[in-house]
C-alpha cells in the first residue's frame, strides 16, 4: 500500500531535500538571511550577510537554534506557517541568540498571534479585509490594537467586485478556469445585492468626486488598527481610480449608510 502524501507534503519534502529550492525563496525576498524548517537552520544566505553586514559564522546551515552562535546580529527569519504549527518548539529559535528584527504574518488566527507574542513582538498582520470581508473586525483588530501590531490588508475590492468596474454581463464572461466564477459573492443571491452595494458606493464617492474603489479602500483605512492596503493593479492606467483613497476619508455617517444597506439586504443564514 502507497501511502497518500499531500501536495503540500511534498513540497515541504522537496524544500528539505533542495537546496536550489530555497534559493528561489531567497530570490522571490532577497533580504531573507536565514530560513527555517521544524527548528534547524536550513538555509544560510551569505550574500544577505554581506549586505547587512553581519558578522556571523560561515556555516550555520543544520545548527538547532540554540547552537548557532551569531551574536547580536539582526536578521529576518522566514517562518514556515504549518511547521509553526506542527511544532511549536520552532518558536524557540526566536528565543535563540539570532535577533529578529520585524516579525511579519499573513492571515494568522488570534490564538496564533498571541503564541508569538508570548515570545517576541509581531509587526504586523497581513489579513484579507473588505466591505464585504469583515470578519477581522471582530477579533483581529481589536487584538492587534493591544500588541500594538499594524494591520496591512490585501483584497480590499474583492477581487475586483467592489472597483465599480464590475458587471452582470462581465462576470458571465469570465472564463471558466476564474476563481471567482466558484465564490459566493460573484454568485446568487449575493451578486445582485453586490452590485447595488457598488452603486451605493458609486452615489458615496459621488459627493467628493471619487471613485467606489475609492471609497471601498477609504471604508478599509477609517480602522486605526490598519496601517495600509495592497491593491493589486493590472496597468498603470488603474492607478488613477485608486490613487484619491490617499486622502480621502468617509465620514460617519457614510459608513453607516453602507452598514445599513448591508444589514437590510443580507439574505438570511
Amino acid at each position: 500500500m502507497t501511502q497518500d502524501i499531500t501536495p503540500l507534503k511534498k513540497a515541504e519534502q522537496a524544500l528539505r531535500e533542495s537546496e536550489e529550492h530555497y534559493r528561489s525563496l531567497v530570490e522571490l525576498s532577497p533580504d531573507t538571511i536565514v530560513i527555517t524548517c521544524q527548528g534547524r537552520i536550513v538555509y544560510v544566505n551569505q550574500a544577505a550577510l554581506k549586505l547587512y553586514g553581519v558578522a556571523a559564522p560561515e556555516d550555520l546551515l543544520g545548527l538547532e537554534a540554540e547552537e548557532a552562535d551569531t551574536g547580536q546580529a539582526a536578521y529576518r527569519i522566514m517562518l514556515n506557517k504549518s511547521d509553526m504549527e506542527k511544532d511549536p518548539e520552532l518558536m524557540e529559535l526566536l528565543e535563540s541568540n539570532l535577533v529578529v528584527r520585524w516579525i511579519g504574518v499573513s492571515n494568522f488566527k488570534p490564538a496564533q498571534i498571541e503564541l508569538i507574542e508570548k515570545i517576541a513582538p509581531i509587526t504586523s498582520l497581513q489579513p484579507p479585509y473588505s466591505i464585504l470581508s469583515p470578519e477581522i473586525e471582530t477579533e483581529l483588530l481589536p487584538l492587534c490594537a493591544k500588541h500594538n501590531i499594524g494591520v496591512i490588508v490585501y483584497s480590499p475590492m474583492k477581487s475586483g467586485l467592489l472597483t465599480g468596474a464590475m458587471t452582470r454581463e462581465r462576470i458571465a464572461q469570465m472564463p471558466e478556469d476564474d476563481f471567482r466564477q466558484r465564490t459566493i459573492n460573484f454568485k446568487e443571491p449575493l451578486l445582485t445585492r453586490n452590485l447595488k452595494l457598488v452603486e451605493l458606493m458609486r452615489a458615496i464617492g459621488n459627493r467628493h468626486g471619487r471613485t467606489p474603489a475609492e471609497v471601498a479602500l477609504a471604508w478599509t483605512l477609517r480602522r486605526p488598527e490598519v496601517t495600509g492596503a495592497i491593491v493589486g493593479l493590472r496597468s498603470a492606467k488603474q492607478v488613477d481610480g485608486i490613487i484619491g483613497a490617499m486622502d480621502f476619508r468617509l465620514t460617519s455617517g457614510e459608513v453607516e449608510e453602507i452598514a445599513k444597506f448591508l444589514r437590510e439586504n443580507t439574505p438570511a443564514g
